[in-house]
């Protein structure tokens, strides 16, 4: 017996959290034709989905990296002004790693990069469950379509007159 996996997510789209269950890639074998009727829509809201965290990870980032510039601005002019010797590019690049805005921004990052892993893990899933879906009804249709042993049997003895 298989145990049945189940991870759950929840991740923010434009500041509106959805939570996520990948119970719901699942296929339900008695009902093919549903699965078949709900994938498309299913698998464009994830990539749809995916791409607006994408945009959402490249001005998060674009954010970052303008923070960045100031607050270096503003430490090299601090120590322009207020020290005796020139502080090294590694103690500077530290302070403005240190800068509690910076590092609230990479959170950030971080945080959006994580959301936009998971949709596209789940876009890539439904991707995945769409094959299996159209390889599962290839199959029941095969099956629908093969003669039965009474049948099989029937057709011998029409090629055979009857006779073996």
């Amino acid at each position: 017996m298989s145990e049945r996996l189940s991870q759950r997510a929840i991740v923010k789209i434009d500041g509106e959290e959805y939570d996520l269950d990948s119970s719901e890639l699942e296929i339900d074998r008695d009902d093919i034709d549903l699965g078949l009727a709900e994938q498309a829509a299913k698998y464009a809201w994830f990539s749809v989905a995916s791409a607006k965290l994408m945009g959402e990870v490249k001005r998060a980032e674009a954010i970052l990296e303008s923070k960045e510039a100031d607050v270096e601005a503003d430490v090299r002019e601090y120590h322009r002004v207020n020290s005796e010797k020139k502080p090294t590019e590694k103690a500077i690049q530290l302070e403005v790693e240190r800068h509690e805005d910076v590092r609230l921004l990479v959170d950030n990052v971080i945080e959006k990069r994580q959301y936009h892993g998971i949709l596209s893990a789940f876009a890539s899933a439904y991707a995945q469950r769409k094959d299996a879906l159209v390889t599962l009804a290839r199959n029941r249709n095969f099956e629908m379509t093969m003669p039965s042993a009474t049948e099989v049997e029937r057709i011998k003895e029409n090629i055979t007159g009857g006779h073996r």
